[in-house]
């Protein structure tokens, strides 16, 4: 792993203490210790299917996405899908 890359060094902003210590204030999660990250290229076409975020041996209390796409200010909101 490149420890420089600029994704490497947004997984460890978000595992430093402070934000740690913000998302257990924010989400009144005490439990929070640790962020977990994944990084996703999607496609013109490809979709995110419906699913959990059950994963074996991991005990995730919270979720967030981060998108990041240069021309994603004006497509917001086209592509939206919720499921229950």
């Amino acid at each position: 792993m490149n420890r420089e890359h600029y994704l490497a060094k947004l997984v460890a902003f978000m595992n430093a203490p402070h934000f740690l210590a913000f998302m257990r204030e924010l989400t009144g999660m005490e439990a929070i210790h640790r962020t977990d990250a994944q990084a996703t290229l999607y496609r013109p076409g490809d979709f995110l299917t419906v699913h959990d975020d059950k994963t074996g041996g991991h005990k995730r209390l919270a979720a967030y996405v981060l998108n990041h796409d240069a021309g994603l200010a004006s497509r917001l909101g086209r592509n939206s899908a919720i499921h229950r």
